[in-house]
This record gives structure tokens, C-alpha cells and sequence, in this order.
């Protein structure tokens, strides 16, 4: 084979593995970028997200007191199911009001969302009646 031949065959090989390793270096370092750039976003929206949910169960529970500081003004539970029919009016982000004793239900309002018994069940009623403040 020619010199010539020999020659341009060297170059294209060094060429054409110059370029392979380039593809291949380019491939990771853009793999690695968009992998890092995808945690920054999803970490960002997580944070974004728990911000939302943190301010809505703030505003939540700052309207949950709202009502109840009103049905305790009631001096009937006639008067209260007036006062929870306009609260619910108020505050459409509620289904439904309850006021429960040891007893059971006092007085409601809207959508039934459990029965007597599932409310002496339930570890949120439990908490209640023990002091705790509940949200569910």
C-alpha cells in the first residue's frame, strides 16, 4: 500500500475516533446536566407545592375557627343548623358542619360523611375529645 493510502487511513482513523470519543464525552456531560437540571426543577415545584398546601391548611384551619366561634354563639340546635346553613354559604370549601359530643351528633349540616358509629371509631374524634385539634 502506498504511503499516500497509509497515511490518509491514519488520518481518518484518528479522525473518526477523535470524533467518537467527542460524541461519547458530549453524551455524558449532557446526560449528567439534564439529570441535575431536572432535580433543581422538581425540588423547586416540591417546594412550591408544599408552600401551597402549608398556606391552604393555614386557611383552612383559619376559617374552621371562624365557624366554629359562631356556631358556639348558638343557643339552640335549631339556631345552629341556621348558623352552619349560612356558614356553609360562606365557606363553600366545606361539605358539611358537625358539632358532636360525647354523646354523639349535636347538630349538622350538608353531606353526611360518616355514620354515629364510625364517629366514635374514628382516631381524629378520638384526638378531639382528648383536646387535640384535627383536620380531615
Amino acid at each position: 500500500m502506498p504511503v499516500r493510502v497509509k497515511a490518509a487511513l491514519t488520518i481518518m482513523a484518528i479522525i473518526t475516533a477523535f470524533t467518537a470519543a467527542s460524541f461519547l464525552l458530549s453524551l455524558n456531560f449532557t446526560s449528567k446536566n439534564m439529570i441535575t437540571a431536572m432535580e433543581q426543577e422538581l425540588t423547586l415545584a416540591l417546594d412550591i407545592a408544599d408552600r401551597l398546601v402549608s398556606k391552604q391548611i393555614k386557611l383552612l384551619e383559619a376559617d374552621a375557627a371562624t365557624v366554629a366561634e359562631r356556631i358556639l354563639k348558638a343557643r339552640s340546635t335549631e339556631e345552629m343548623n341556621v348558623i352552619m346553613a349560612a356558614q356553609i354559604e360562606e365557606f363553600p370549601q366545606f361539605l358539611s358542619l358537625t358539632v358532636l359530643d360525647h354523646d354523639g351528633i349535636v347538630a349538622d349540616y350538608g353531606r353526611h360523611v360518616c355514620s354515629d358509629a364510625q364517629y366514635e371509631r374514628n382516631i381524629y374524634f378520638q384526638n378531639a375529645f382528648s383536646g387535640e385539634d384535627n383536620i380531615s
